[in-house]
Parts: structure tokens; C-alpha cells; sequence
């Protein structure tokens, strides 16, 4: 058209101007025309961006779904609960469903990250202002995006990574039930033998065969308690021992040292209960001996006093045999009587001391057993020893009522005894003099008296 214009201005005046007319008019519609195929070609790229940008969007949001399935996957082990109450066999199986969806999901943003640069740098070399730059800003949030969901399955690949921990943990929290079970029922066959013991307590028959069978009981329940006191110690310490675990399954840990913790404690009470009932028995036994060795005391003093009682009748008696002497010259056999009477005397004495000394040696065993006891009280239940104090003071007043008893017995013995010694001082005394009496005076005096 400009080289038209150039050949027409050659003509001459007439012609030219009507001819660059003419051209004028066809470069006017030209230009119109080329207007109007730049709008087209504009338009047309522009759709052509909006339709990259829905692509890439599609992308996109395709592979946010892959990621959205890897959270529903990676879910299952962000609750604990589920690694702790599933088989080995279902966290397997979710481990490797988890790790497809890893797999498809960064497959996916892969391709949609690849896809999403081409755009850019094709929005870039075409059309570098105007619309494009509304799609090349889509495209940068589409590029976020992705990096979002990218970081997102990082996170959800820790939980993967954790299972084989979780497993292991799930592994010992495991074991540790076993133990934890097996102590419990120890700490349960303890607590049934105490209560076993508190049937033997209410028992009235106190046979030798009876005490004997008590005495196993309490052998075994002992038994019994120290086998699951060494369960629940090995338990404590296996748990203890597992301080990693609680940075893996810190919930399911404490649950199990809550466990430990209420079996350690059933274990105390059935140890109280099994130390108060096993030390009722044996307080059952002592105080049972200790009112017979009570009883054997008072009744040693009861033999006491009756042989001090006929001594003392067969004492009065003679001396009323004395007095109604008429006179000892009168007398015949008088010898023969006094050698009688002191024999009887004699023999009297001796019974009346070896009734003595076996109501102290009873009175003293009686105490030497109550001390013991309770010595051996100190070691027993306070709520035990408490219950039997006032029955234990009552056979220790028993005791001591019959030592003081004895003790006056005795006191009187001795005054009887040193005062029948100075009356037969006297009597040797008398019969001395009289002796001597005769053996100065004349014989006929002692004639006269043996011949009448």
C-alpha cells in the first residue's frame, strides 16, 4: 500500500490525487482490518491462558487429593489407640496402604509441579503483559500451592516413619501386660489365702492338728505373698526401664504404670490383711496358753494353800494333844509319840515345800512366758497387739495375784519354821537341864520315874 502511494504520486495532478484518495480509503480499511485481527489474536490468547491456568488448576487439585487420601491413611497411626488395640497384622497392612498413597501423592505433585512450570514459562514468552500476568499470578498460587501439599506429606511421612517404633513399643507395652497379668494373678491367689487365714481365725476347735493346718496356711499365704511382691517388682522395673516409650505411647505407658501402680496396691492390703490375720492366730495360741499357764499358776497356789491348810491342822492338833497332857510322868510311849509327831511334822513340812516350789516354778514359767510375748508382740500388728491388751493386762494380774499370794505363803512358812525352831531350841533346853538335873541330884528320882 506505501509503495502505491509512492507510484501514484508520479501521475499526474488529476489522477493522483485520485488515486491516493482511493488508497487512503484502502489503507484506512486496512488498518481497521489489522485492529481487528490483533483483538482476535489477543482474545484468543487469552483464552488460551485461562485455559492453561484451568489445566494447571486441575492439576493441582488433582494431586491435593492424592494428599488429602495420604491424611486419611496417615489418621490411623496419629491415634494411638489404634496401634495399641489392632493386630500386628491390620498396622501392617495400613502401614502399606499408607505408603501407596505416599507414593501416588508425590507422583502427582510431581507431574502437576512440572506441568504448572511449562505454563509459566509459556505464559512468559508469549504474552508477557496484559492478561497473561493475571494468569502467570495464578500460576504462582498455584505453585504454593503445591508446596503446601508437599509439606503436608512430609508430615504425614513422620507418622509412617514411627510405625516400626510403634510397633516396638506396642511390642514391650505387650510383654509388660504379661507380666502385668501374671502379677496381678499372684497378688490375687495372695489376697484369697489371707482371706483363707481369716477363716482358720474364726475356727473355735483349737486342736494340735487344727494349729498345725493354721500354721501351713500361713506358711503358704507368706509364701504366696513374697512370689507376687517379686512379680509386681519385676513388672515395676521392666516398665520403668522402657523411658523411650513414652515419647512413642506416652497414653498406653501411663495406663500401665496406672496398672502397676493399683496391683502394688491390692498387693499392701493383702500383705496388711495377711500380717494382722496370721498374727491373730498366733495371738489366738499365746493367749490361750498364757490363761492355762495362768490357770496352772493359781491352781499351784491353790495346792499350796491346802497342804499349808492340813499342815497347819495337823500343827494345831498336836498342840492340843500337848496341852492335855496330865503329866509327863503319867504319860506312857510319850517317846514313841513325839517321834511320830515330829516324822508327821516332818513329812508335812516337806510336802508344804515342794508344793512351794512347784507353784514358783509355775508362777515363773507364767511370767517368763508372758515377758516373751510380749517381746515378740512388738514385731505384730499394731491394730492386733491393741485389740488383746486388756486381756493380756488381765493374766498378768492373774500372774501377779498369785506370786503375791505365793510370796505370803511363803513369808508365813518361814515364821512357822523359825518359831517351831526356837520351840524345840527350848524343848533340847528343858530336857538338858531336866537331864542334867537328874544326874546330880539323885538317881532315885530317875528310879521312881522308870519303875514306878
Amino acid at each position: 500500500m506505501t509503495t502505491k502511494v509512492v507510484e501514484v504520486k508520479r501521475f499526474s495532478p488529476g489522477p493522483s490525487q485520485e488515486a491516493q484518495a482511493r488508497l487512503k480509503e484502502h489503507q484506512i480499511k486496512l488498518e481497521q482490518f489489522v485492529k481487528r485481527l490483533n483483538m482476535l489474536k489477543a482474545n484468543n490468547t487469552a483464552r488460551k491462558h485461562k485455559v492453561m491456568a484451568r489445566e494447571a488448576e486441575e492439576e493441582v487439585s488433582k494431586a491435593e487429593e492424592f494428599v488429602a487420601k495420604v491424611g486419611e491413611a496417615a489418621a490411623f497411626f496419629a491415634d494411638d489407640k489404634n496401634v495399641f488395640e489392632l493386630s500386628v497384622e491390620e498396622i501392617k497392612a495400613a502401614a502399606i496402604e499408607l505408603t501407596k498413597a505416599e507414593s501416588r501423592a508425590d507422583e502427582a505433585l510431581n507431574e502437576a509441579r512440572r506441568f504448572v512450570n511449562e505454563r509459566q514459562l509459556s505464559s512468559k514468552s508469549k504474552a508477557p503483559a496484559g492478561p497473561s500476568s493475571e494468569v502467570t499470578q495464578d500460576l504462582i498460587k498455584l505453585q504454593a500451592r503445591l508446596s503446601s501439599a508437599k509439606m503436608t506429606t512430609v508430615r504425614y511421612k513422620k507418622l509412617s516413619l514411627s510405625v516400626e517404633q510403634k510397633l516396638a513399643a506396642k511390642k514391650t507395652i505387650e510383654e509388660a501386660k504379661v507380666k502385668l497379668q501374671v502379677a496381678e494373678e499372684k497378688v490375687a491367689k495372695a489376697t484369697e489365702l489371707a482371706s483363707s487365714l481369716h477363716d482358720a481365725e474364726s475356727q473355735e476347735a483349737e486342736g494340735d492338728d487344727i494349729k498345725a493346718a493354721n500354721t501351713e496356711k500361713v506358711k503358704i499365704a507368706e509364701a504366696a505373698a513374697a512370689e507376687a511382691q517379686t512379680a509386681v517388682k519385676a513388672v515395676t522395673q521392666f516398665v520403668e526401664a522402657q523411658s523411650a516409650l513414652h515419647s512413642v505411647a506416652g497414653e498406653e505407658v501411663a495406663k500401665l504404670e496406672a496398672a502397676v501402680a493399683k496391683t502394688q496396691q491390692g498387693l499392701d492390703e493383702a500383705t496388711v490383711a495377711l500380717r494382722e490375720r496370721a498374727d491373730r492366730l498366733v495371738i489366738k495360741g499365746m493367749m490361750k496358753d498364757a490363761r492355762m499357764k495362768a490357770a496352772r499358776a493359781e491352781e499351784s497356789i491353790k495346792q499350796v494353800s491346802e497342804v499349808e491348810a492340813r499342815f497347819m491342822a495337823a500343827a494345831a492338833e498336836e498342840a492340843n494333844k500337848e496341852g492335855v497332857k496330865d503329866d509327863e510322868s503319867k504319860e506312857t510311849g510319850s517317846e514313841d509319840k513325839e517321834k511320830q509327831a515330829a516324822e508327821s511334822k516332818k513329812k508335812g513340812t516337806a510336802e508344804l515345800d515342794a508344793a512351794i516350789q512347784a507353784a514358783q516354778i509355775s508362777i515363773g514359767g507364767a511370767r517368763a512366758f508372758l515377758t516373751k510375748q510380749r517381746v515378740a508382740l512388738r514385731k505384730m500388728s499394731e491394730v492386733v497387739v491393741k485389740s488383746i491388751a486388756d486381756e493380756m493386762a488381765e493374766v498378768q494380774l492373774r500372774v501377779d495375784a498369785a506370786a503375791k499370794r505365793l510370796s505370803e505363803i511363803r513369808k508365813g512358812v518361814a515364821e512357822r519354821k523359825l518359831a517351831v525352831v526356837k520351840v524345840e531350841a527350848a524343848k533340847a533346853t528343858d530336857a538338858a537341864e531336866k537331864k542334867n538335873r537328874c544326874g546330880i541330884g539323885g538317881n532315885h528320882c530317875c528310879l521312881r520315874r522308870r519303875f514306878g
